[in-house]
């Protein structure tokens, strides 16, 4: 789910509890040209789907602040 920059990631951790059973939640920044334009969200299965993907640590290190991404269980 793309949302707009200024999103309450509290609410969506909040979202993804109240859902019977709670959905994993992973969050992404998405910037251009180091300054941030939205927030994308991933609940369930595809939250999990990205968890088991390679550590690309070290690639976007190198990219300087393409991508910034954090994770919330």
């Amino acid at each position: 789910m793309f949302l707009p920059r200024n999103v309450d990631l509290l609410q969506l951790e909040e979202l993804a509890w109240l859902s019977c059973p709670p959905l994993p939640l992973e969050i992404e920044k998405n910037y251009v040209e180091n300054n941030l334009k939205g927030i994308t969200a991933y609940f369930g299965n595809t939250a999990r789907a990205s968890a088991r993907l390679p550590d690309f640590s070290d690639v976007e290190r190198n990219l300087k602040g393409t991508c910034d991404s954090l994770a919330v269980q």
